[in-house]
């Protein structure tokens, strides 16, 4: 089982070192490119801690190799339980930096049409472990030494905004203009707590939203958050819970299956994955929720494990942790077809870390 893995892996202790300056410069950096293949649908990242650069594979509808690009980033990828972030056919994601110098943190956004990859250098963090992204900002949260530092990234301004919290921010949430963060920490009698928290960078203002202690001591794993009108809704073990932000309470969405953690939302559409993401036999499935009557309409089951997933209609492409790409069509009564399949692993891919779409005009 997974447990744990989404509080323990993202908090780093480190001594000696001091990053607690403010004054960011992220500028962007962009590196100029070839346009991706003209029949390019769907991309790969392979990315390593070590290497200075990462590779693009590109890949069409039938999820051929196109191409095989290198990009000048390096450890791409929220440790593969958050998916890239797709806007306006640019595709967002973390990196975390090359080898030790782990003070070089940046947000990718490459350019799915022209395949222009620009950088926004987050040169003072360590271990960013979230991010969102809207029109005017760039939201970024890391931790250090008990810390968490919560940036905000102005496209027009060019300029960086923080905020220093003396707690263990893990996971953010973006609702409109409010902006949640999720902390995991240690109470003075050495009891584990998990508690949200409505943060306003500005005013350098925190406040306590809700205590999900008691969920987190049934189940101590919580996926990405998706919010939807006045909720937000949190995979968490074998349940979905739907926090409602006028009345502050949350609604528990029970489930038929253990290990809900990735989520994609289309529209009224909330798509969770439930599987064993270590596991690379692991069978597993994916439940999908109707935001607006939070009634299951749908459960499609897999074969594979599921590291990350895409949607859009009747069409569905996975990425496994086993480092196979996998291609289906959803058929009206409700089973996924296979149409295509890529070993990548039987080809010598690995450290597989971002699923991106280049979603249809």
């Amino acid at each position: 089982m997974r447990k744990g893995i989404y509080i323990k892996k993202y908090i780093v202790i480190a001594f000696g070192i001091l990053l607690a300056s403010t004054n960011l410069c992220a500028c962007a950096g962009s590196i100029k490119a070839e346009p991706l293949p003209a029949a390019f649908s769907y991309g790969v990242i392979s990315s390593y801690d070590q290497d200075a650069f990462s590779k693009l594979l590109c890949f069409d509808k039938e999820l051929n190799i196109l191409e095989e690009r290198k990009l000048k980033i390096s450890n791409v990828g929220k440790y593969n339980f958050n998916y890239p972030i797709i806007r306006n056919n640019h595709a967002y994601d973390i990196s975390l930096g090359q080898g030790f110098n782990k003070d070089n943190c940046a947000i990718m956004d490459l350019d799915l049409e022209t395949g222009e990859m620009k950088t926004y250098p987050f040169s003072d963090r360590v271990n960013i472990t979230d991010f969102q992204i809207t029109e005017e900002y760039i939201y970024a949260i890391s931790n250090l030494n008990g810390q968490t530092y919560i940036d905000r990234y102005s496209f027009k301004e060019k300029s960086m905004l923080s905020y220093i919290v003396n707690m263990t921010g893990i996971d953010m949430g973006l609702s409109g203009e409010d902006l949640y963060l999720f902390v995991g920490d240690v109470d003075a009698d050495d009891t584990e707590t998990y508690k949200m928290y409505q943060i306003d960078i500005p005013k350098k203002k925190t406040e306590e939203v809700f205590d999900f202690t008691s969920y987190y001591k049934k189940y101590d794993g919580f996926g990405s958050s998706t919010a939807y009108q006045d909720a937000i809704y949190i995979p968490h073990g074998y349940e979905i819970l739907k926090f409602t932000k006028k009345d502050k309470k949350v609604k528990e969405i029970p489930l038929d299956y253990l290990n809900a953690y990735g989520a994609y939302s289309r529209d009224s559409i909330l798509y969770v994955a439930c599987t064993e993401v270590y596991d690379e036999e692991s069978e597993s499935e994916i439940v999908v929720l109707d935001m607006d009557t939070d009634k299951i309409i749908q459960e499609y089951h897999f074969e594979h494990p599921i590291e990350q997933f895409w949607v859009d209609g009747d069409k569905l492409v996975i990425l496994g942790h086993n480092y196979v790409l996998y291609s289906y069509s959803i058929q009206k009564d409700g089973t996924c077809k296979m149409e295509y399949k890529n070993d990548l692993g039987e080809q010598g891919y690995d450290f597989l870390s971002a699923l991106i779409v280049k979603e249809e005009q």
